[in-house]
């Protein structure tokens, strides 16, 4: 008889539950002697928590307290290859140094080069004390005036040779 009860059930399930939903619903010692049944035998309690456990739907998503740590800790170390620290900012000129620094160029700057009010002057003075171009021009061609030309030079040795023969 527990054989072909057996069989019955592995081959009907549907109609060994109905049969235990019947007795449940008809008679108040029936539900108790189950359910002593199925908290006291070993292998109906374990049979029992493995299907309350796959009846009831565990949310995956929930994060447990370690779970929390370890995104912490991620994040942590995403923040500090991501984001620079203020030891890191530390070998960088700041706005104030910059200006410092411009400054300090300028004055460089105008000890060291001429201004153009400088050049200006410069040029005044050179022209005051140096001859210019024109000025070199035409004394040459006051010299080259005064000076006899190599055809002049040899047409009076030629009439000194032809007096000298005479």
């Amino acid at each position: 008889m527990k054989r072909a009860l057996r069989e019955l059930v592995e081959r009907e399930p549907t109609f060994f539950r109905d049969l235990f939903l019947e007795a449940l619903r008809a008679d108040g010692r029936v539900a108790e002697t189950l359910l002593d049944l199925l908290t006291k035998h070993p292998e109906a309690k374990l049979k029992l928590a493995q299907a309350v456990a796959g009846s009831i739907a565990v949310p995956l998503n929930v994060a447990t307290k370690d779970d929390i740590k370890a995104a912490v800790e991620e994040l942590k170390r995403w923040t500090e290859e991501k984001f620079a620290t203020k030891e890191d900012l530390k070998q960088y000129a700041t706005k104030q140094d910059l200006e410092t620094a411009v400054e300090q160029l300028k004055k460089w700057a105008e000890e060291k080069f001429a201004t153009k009010q400088d050049l200006e002057e410069l040029k005044k003075w050179a022209e005051e004390k140096f001859v210019t171009k024109e000025y070199f021009d035409a004394v040459i061609k006051r010299i080259e005036d005064r000076m006899a030309t190599k055809e002049q030079i040899e047409s009076i040795t030629i009439s000194v040779e032809d007096s000298g023969r005479d």
